[in-house]
């Protein structure tokens, strides 16, 4: 059988016809074809599989098949951890969360009877808002049997609804599933927490110019909301309503980075860390730090812009306190959150090397390794 995924031609040897009518099934909405190889060859980049019949080797299809997909579209578009739901006119909630949040039994259950299924898994958003569908099949738990194992089925055999031609990314929202969460209750996100729970449900975001800019750019213009819920089918009407509503973008700017490192020397002084990309939400800065987000508030805030100056620590501590008035204990508050920066890798600070120490053989000069946060870590420095 042959079918297409996202533009990627799959191929997979089945070794029976048995085998062949359920794989048929479970990518029924992928353009699922016989090839003929005389005349229709794989293209170049198709991915070829073969299968026992097995319910792990199909299984096996699913995950390597996205596996393969994400690979092949690194620098080409947004890839998020997430399901996707569409209205009838195109709109797509993103569903975020990690294994286990639920995703895949809210897009079984939505999507039969108000959604359109786009995905359960992988969610395609092009730099400019519009979304490709990964309709593969779901792995549910079944009515009978072994509940622990999961199967694979198709969207047409669980009935789902397909989704609209033309899709473009709407709300996203970050699944918080609790049994004692009573009612479905939807929150809005400040814009730096949804960056801050979004970035680490994607794939190899980094790939893609300014990601920052990219992220909040598709972020702000629907919002980004937390979902509390016990009871996914008890989410249908707030859903509904969220699709069609109307949301008052999020504001944001860019926030410069450097680009040039090579005046950090080693002179003591302070600078802003290797970011990557940087922007500013009231009067908050998220940073990129090679793949990781990183939330930089209050005090923060201003240690940051203070460091493009290159200053000395005497500088630093003259930064805050001009900015937030003088403090009994501000040595202590501007050097941990100093310490917490450095950690953090949104500063750099470089001592000098004495020449006897370079003699003796020192390979560094007391430099602060910036070392790693959590991916959803807050850098919160206030005063």
């Amino acid at each position: 059988m042959r079918f297409d995924v996202l533009g990627v031609a799959v191929d997979v040897a089945c070794p029976d016809v048995a085998t062949s009518v359920r794989l048929a099934g479970d990518w029924s909405r992928c353009g699922v074809r016989p090839p003929r190889h005389d005349v229709d060859p794989p293209p170049e980049g198709a991915i070829a599989l073969e299968v026992s019949g097995s319910e792990r080797s199909l299984y096996a299809v699913a995950s390597t098949v996205t596996m393969r997909v994400v690979q092949a579209l690194v620098g080409e578009a947004v890839m998020l951890h997430a399901a996707g739901l569409s209205t009838d006119d195109g709109v797509v909630i993103g569903l975020v969360g990690g294994s286990g949040a639920g995703k895949s039994t809210a897009t079984e259950r939505l999507c039969r009877t108000t959604f359109g299924y786009v995905t359960d898994e992988l969610l395609v958003v092009e730099p400019d808002g519009a979304v490709r569908a990964y309709p593969k099949p779901l792995s549910v738990i079944p009515e009978h049997g072994d509940r622990s194992a999961k199967v694979q089925k198709g969207p047409d055999e669980l009935g789902l609804r397909p989704s609209a031609s033309d899709l473009r990314a709407g709300p996203f929202v970050v699944l918080d599933r609790r049994p004692d969460a009573g009612a479905p209750h939807l929150e809005r996100l400040t814009l730096a927490d949804g960056l801050m729970r979004l970035i680490p449900q994607t794939s190899s975001l980094v790939a893609m110019p300014q990601p920052l800019h990219l992220m909040s750019r598709l972020a702000s213009t629907r919002g980004v909301f937390r979902l509390s819920y016990s009871e996914i089918d008890d989410t249908v009407g707030p859903l509904t309503e969220l699709a069609t509503m109307e949301i008052e973008p999020d504001e944001w700017s860019p926030d410069p980075v450097d680009d040039d490192f090579s005046a950090a020397l080693w002179d003591g002084r302070y600078r802003r860390g290797a970011v990557l990309d940087g922007v500013r939400i009231d009067g908050e800065v998220v940073v990129m730090v090679q793949t990781a987000p990183m939330h930089v508030a209050g005090i923060g805030v201003t240690l940051w812009d203070a460091a493009k100056g290159a200053p000395t620590n005497e500088g630093l501590r003259r930064a805050v306190v001009n900015a937030h008035g003088d403090h009994p204990n501000a040595d202590a508050l501007v050097a941990d959150a100093v310490d917490a920066m450095l950690r953090a890798g949104t500063l750099t600070h470089h001592t000098p090397l004495a020449l006897a120490d370079v003699m003796a053989g020192a390979s560094g000069g007391g430099f602060d390794a910036p070392g790693w946060l959590d991916a959803s870590s807050s850098l919160d420095a206030r005063g």
